[in-house]
């Protein structure tokens, strides 16, 4: 049988539909007798055959039951990563700056009011030893995966060190009574200003180690120290206190699995 285009397929269809018309219409007049009309509709029946492929059928999608992808479990490990690397950032922020107060040696004052206003500078401290280790904790994995610093994962690490740092203001600030003195947009600013300050001193400090520099970790520690406003007699003091500290953060993070 030739193969037919649409245009005939509707013809014979037409046909089709007529001769059945024709077939009722007799139905009508002279009843149901013999078997004639039979040989009718099965001539119908064929005209309308080639018609019937011009029906746009469409099947039910049959139901699929999902499981996790890999693109959600990618998401996951991500965000367990990032995690990990903020969450190791502070609780070492912590560790140093418990040890600050004694690094430097600070004289002790005798009056209330002096006491307070140094206790509210070395509560301070945190803020910036959370942007240092913060970026400790980022050379690390750049030292894993050279790729790192330029991948998404970073700049949520970087953007969630300085929500970290923030919050440490803030709880300075409540902690001295001077929480309707805090202002978050301020201090997101100043957080802002301090993460990309020690990120610039951390790219120098890679820098320093890959050209294999005498004391490479130094810009990091200076600007932990002008953070800090360190007096230039403590110096020697907190470098010699500092630069285990950091040897051993790197060495505690590099172990840790992200």
């Amino acid at each position: 049988m030739p193969t037919l285009n649409t245009p005939q397929r509707i013809f014979l269809a037409a046909i089709g539909a007529v001769v059945i018309l024709l077939q009722l219409y007799r139905f009508a007049d002279d009843g149901v007798e013999g078997v004639g009309w039979v040989f009718s509709f099965l001539v119908a029946a064929l005209l309308l055959l080639p018609a019937v492929g011009l029906i746009p059928w469409r099947r039910q999608p049959i139901p699929i039951l999902t499981t996790p992808t890999k693109s959600v479990e990618r998401i996951n490990r991500a965000k367990h990563r990032i995690e990990a690397l903020v969450s190791r950032s502070v609780e070492r922020a912590k560790v140093l700056h418990r040890r600050l107060p004694i690094l430097i040696d600070l004289p002790p004052l005798q009056a209330a009011e002096f006491k307070n206003i140094n206790s509210l500078m070395t509560d301070s401290w945190l803020q910036y030893c959370i942007a240092f280790t913060g970026c400790l904790s980022i050379m690390t994995e750049y030292k894993k995966n050279p790729r790192f610093m330029g991948q998404p994962d970073y700049r949520v690490v970087w953007q969630m060190l300085v929500n970290e740092i923030a919050k440490a203001e803030m709880q300075t600030a409540v902690r001295h009574g001077l929480q309707d003195k805090y202002n978050m947009e301020s201090s997101l600013q100043w957080a802002t200003r301090d993460m990309s300050e020690g990120e610039l001193a951390m790219k120098k400090f890679i820098d320093r180690l890959t050209g294999n520099a005498a004391d490479p970790d130094m810009p990091l520690i200076e600007f932990l120290m002008n953070k800090m406003g360190a007096p230039e007699q403590t110096h020697a003091s907190l470098i010699h206190g500092v630069r285990p500290f950091v040897k051993e953060t790197l060495q505690q993070f590099y172990g840790q699995e992200t």
